[in-house]
């Protein structure tokens, strides 16, 4: 469950029921909108979250159209709850209103109505608590509150999902809307485009989304860059949306100048910088309170202009500081950098506040990831902090790009270093009516839907590094000729891309003979299928088969990162017996047609860090000095039993005791070991010494 505090809101109301019509408020925009910051900064309401929605950018856009306005949540600050928590929405009502409360959220053309548990009338405005249904399918809505005739929609205000240790988020700063350039807003629609490839959980931009003296443009311009994002968006205010452009920021985007929400295990708390002055008593005030009630969780603070708030960090326990305004990229270790008193740029992620700059979004983004309470990557060059992603190092082609049609095919080049796995994409295509189907070629189906207007269909890939990948999606339509000439043609490339992923795979010491035999059977239904005119039949068989065929490519192309890999430690000299054994257990899974289990054993060789290869490297040293000593008569059934130990703790994925377990060993049977290198040594110790100290901490 999530809550989301904004900065001076009252919550001193218990629920009861009440069918009864709230009082009148103002009818003039501007004076909402500025009452509505003032109200809502002494309240905290809670509000429960889950993930994605499709958005518009008219929070308020069509106040006067209708007599109902949803003021929480909304597309600038949406709703996070998981399956089965209740969702509270706030409205306000212009006039009298009879009717009944009814309120649902759609996704896709899929319309879920809400079951309204309460409504009760609050500080001139309803508080509606709704139950979201265990059949909801995790993503983003749109949602829509009506009484009687009277109805407002508010488009991406709300994320359903489920939260793990795992987030992955997206910083993006300074979008500068409508702003002239020659391409009008292509460069940061291509943003919006990468945005949605890299499927982050959600994204926050730290001030400047607009321009001075175009707030008439942002229904228009705002709208075309915020209804494309397929993920949650969280805006806070910069310098650039002041007099009268804050009037058009608070009507468009975001009421909150300040406010915190959680998402999943990191608190995230927005403080407006309507000016890059200092910030005033009230925000600290607010900030220390949010601070305190994160605790121990990680904390992120987003701001606009990061110099304003360095006199403001000294004393404060905060994980994680996101701003903009330089349009100039760069890391500081803002523990580091106050005792020193000068900024110091880290060459790796520091134990203390990080602070973040992107440039603008026009041109780079900064994808972040917390594991956990830490923060595990926030650059695109784990050696260089203060880099972000360029965005033009992913360039796409949709053809035909627009207009109704029944076929589109994406191409993408990534001349990114680095493999972007679960990598989305969302087609649209024309709605063909009645019986038809769907196949995607190159990609796993996700999601599909149908609005009456268009079908939609999300598919999921994995962008190799410097390299192009395109997937192909089809509508299949029993009266339409060239989607069936289309199907054959798509069917024939993936029984070649079945035969190239085979003879990938055996180069690579495995065999996939089962599971080629199963989808190779599927395709030639599919194939028979066709020649039969049965087109829905054709196009579900191999639906089937490409998804098979997609999961073999991702597990082909994950054994032969692994083995490189490994190969590579091996002519430098490292000993990887213990890795080896993953890939040895990946390539059986592969013989026996278990490829969920081989892509397990593959990723966690991906996934090792450099002090995880020198501990396998040290275990693999240890295991050969053993058979040496055994060899030449000495005895080592003991320090060989523990050894065995760390081995099959390492093979767990418990890293932390076959550390402790190694070292137990070195001190214990000094005689069979002279001095190990000393990196391992002081790497081992110093790794075993910490986790000592936190267990005795943990038993005082």
């Amino acid at each position: 469950m999530q809550s989301i505090t904004h900065r001076g809101q009252d919550t001193s109301c218990n629920w009861v029921r009440s069918d009864g019509t709230a009082s009148s408020w103002l009818s003039l925009r501007i004076v909402f909108c500025l009452l509505c910051t003032l109200l809502f900064s002494t309240c905290q309401v809670r509000s429960e979250f889950s993930a994605r929605t499709v958005s518009n950018i008219g929070i308020y856009q069509g106040l006067f159209e209708s007599n109902v306005s949803i003021v929480q949540p909304i597309l600038g600050v949406p709703a996070r709850l998981e399956l089965g928590d209740d969702l509270v929405i706030r409205v306000v009502l212009h006039g009298k209103v009879e009717g009944d409360w009814h309120a649902a959220i759609s996704r896709y053309g899929r319309v879920h109505d809400l079951a309204l548990a309460e409504a009760i009338p609050f500080n001139n405005s309803w508080l509606l608590r709704a139950s979201i249904g265990p059949e909801t399918l995790p993503g983003l809505y749109d949602l829509t509150v009506g009484k009687g005739g009277a109805v407002d929609l508010e488009r991406h205000a709300l994320s359903i999902g489920h939260d793990d240790d795992l987030l992955t988020f997206v910083h993006i700063t300074d979008v500068h809307v409508d702003r002239p350039e020659p391409d009008g807003l292509g460069t940061i629609m291509h943003t919006v485009d990468v945005i949605n490839l890299l499927r982050p959980d959600l994204v926050v931009v730290t001030g400047d989304f607009q321009d001075p003296g175009y707030a008439e443009q942002m229904k228009e311009f705002g709208a075309r860059i915020l209804w494309n994002l397929d993920v949650p968006v969280y805006i806070t205010p910069g310098n650039h949306e002041f007099k009268d452009d804050l009037i058009s920021y608070y009507t468009y985007l975001n009421p909150y100048p300040d406010y915190a929400f959680d998402f999943g295990r990191v608190r995230f708390i927005s403080l407006n910088q309507f000016q890059t002055y200092p910030f005033y008593c009230e925000q600290i005030a607010f900030l220390d309170s949010e601070l305190g009630r994160a605790g121990n969780s990680p904390t992120t603070i987003l701001l606009h202009d990061p110099d304003s708030f360095w006199s403001y960090s000294r004393g404060r326990n905060f994980t994680l500081m996101l701003a903009g305004h330089t349009h100039e990229n760069d890391a500081v270790d803002i523990g580091l950098s106050l005792q020193l008193g000068y900024a110091v740029i880290p060459k790796a992620l520091p134990s203390g506040p990080l602070m973040l700059v992107t440039e603008t979004a026009r041109k780079a983004i900064r994808i972040i990831t917390f594991k956990g309470s830490q923060i595990v990557s926030c650059s695109c060059d784990p050696g260089k902090l203060k880099t972000a992603v360029p965005v033009a190092d992913l360039v796409m082609k949709l053809s035909p790009a627009e207009g109704p049609c029944n076929y589109q095919k994406l191409e993408i080049a990534n001349n990114l270093q680095t493999t972007i796995h679960d990598a989305s994409w969302t087609f649209k295509l024309s709605d063909p009516g009645p019986g038809w189907a769907v196949a995607v070629l190159g990609a796993e189906l996700e999601e599909e839907g149908s609005s009456g207007q268009h079908s939609t269909c999300r598919v999921r890939f994995d962008l190799a590094g410097m390299n192009m990948t395109s997937v192909e999606c089809l509508n299949i339509v029993p009266t339409g000729e060239e989607s069936r000439g289309l199907l054959r043609s798509m069917i024939d490339r993936r029984m070649q891309d079945l035969e190239n992923i085979s003879s990938a795979v055996r180069n690579c010491g495995a065999n996939l003979s089962l599971l080629r035999e199963a989808v190779g059977d599927q395709l030639a239904q599919a194939r028979l299928a066709c020649e039969a005119g049965n087109w829905t039949r054709a196009a579900v068989e191999f639906s089937r088969a490409n998804a098979k065929c997609t999961f073999l490519a991702d597990a082909a192309s994950k054994l032969k990162d692994a083995s490189s890999r490994l190969a590579e430690r091996e002519a430098g000299g490292a000993l990887t017996s213990q890795v080896r054994a993953w890939l040895g257990d990946a390539v059986q899974a592969l013989r026996s047609g278990d490829c969920e289990l081989a892509v397990a054993c593959l990723s966690r060789i991906l996934l090792l860090s450099q002090e995880e290869w020198l501990l396998a490297d040290a275990i693999a040293r240890a295991n050969a000095t053993l058979a040496l000593a055994a060899a030449s008569g000495r005895e080592v059934k003991e320090p060989e039993t523990e050894l065995r130990n760390v081995a099959a703790f390492f093979h767990d994925g418990n890293y932390l005791l076959s550390r402790q377990g190694l070292s137990r060993i070195y001190a214990m049977w000094p005689q069979f070991f002279a001095a190990p290198e000393p990196t391992v040594v002081c790497f081992l110790s110093g790794l075993c010494v910490l986790s000592l100290y936190l267990g005795g901490a943990k038993d005082r």
